[in-house]
């Protein structure tokens, strides 16, 4: 028996402006499911079978597992951002920076999950990996809420931008849940990430024979189809 090799990620973008300030448009964030960030994860049975549509393994880690998703009570859907000291001419350019900056991340999970995906697959132990997306910005950050029909903003530290993202080897748009922290507040979400890989490698840990298992028949399933055909 194999052992599983429990991989995780801080993905990070860094931006600075003093000239600009972000404004996330949030709404009320439904209950958090495996949906929410599948594409941020993937697994064996993703590369044996090059589909990452196979939530066998998933599934049963997220039911035992805390993040601190759970805890989420709104997203942010929208974002824009607002001048406070800069030239207008500089203004278009600005406020292409936070989909830029998400950009990258989703390309660099995309990039690893696909190259996870595309190696062959190496029986000396059995990959899980997840990340954590997240941007760490220097600068005046917001919430937008509406309210009775009125707007209203207030000053954040930490908010979460949900956003979808296309994979190779799936024909649906995958899910991403991106952090978006303000600087001073970094130390803290650290903490919130260690306590996710924590409850992430007991759930890995407590359950490692019955995924192992379960990844060795779907191996094996294969390889019985790849025969047959």
């Amino acid at each position: 028996m194999f052992p599983i090799a429990l991989k995780t990620g801080l993905v990070i973008e860094c931006k600075k402006d003093d000239d600009f300030a972000w404004v996330f448009f949030s709404r009320p964030f439904p209950k958090f499911g495996m949906e929410d960030i599948d594409g941020q994860y993937v697994d064996e049975i993703h590369c044996i079978t090059k589909n990452t549509e196979n939530y066998q393994i998933m599934e049963k880690i997220f039911d035992k597992t805390s993040f601190h998703y759970q805890n989420i009570v709104r997203t942010a859907v929208t974002y824009d951002a607002f001048c406070l000291a800069a030239k207008k001419s500089s203004f278009s350019k600005k406020k292409r920076e936070i989909f830029e900056a998400q950009n990258q991340i989703k390309k660099y999970i995309g990039y690893m999950i696909e190259q996870l995906i595309k190696a062959s697959p190496q029986y000396s132990e059995y990959p899980i990996e997840i990340d954590f997306p997240c941007i760490v910005f220097d600068g005046s950050m917001y919430e937008a809420i509406i309210e009775n029909g009125r707007l209203k903003l207030e000053k954040s530290n930490h908010i979460v931008l949900s956003s979808l993202y296309k994979s190779p080897y799936s024909i649906y748009e995958k899910g991403v849940l991106i952090d978006i922290v303000h600087k001073s507040y970094f130390k803290d979400y650290q903490k919130l990430i260690r306590k996710d890989v924590t409850s992430l490698r007991r759930t890995v840990r407590n359950n490692a024979k019955r995924f192992i298992r379960e990844i060795e028949q779907a191996a094996s399933l294969l390889s019985s189809t790849k025969v047959k055909g």
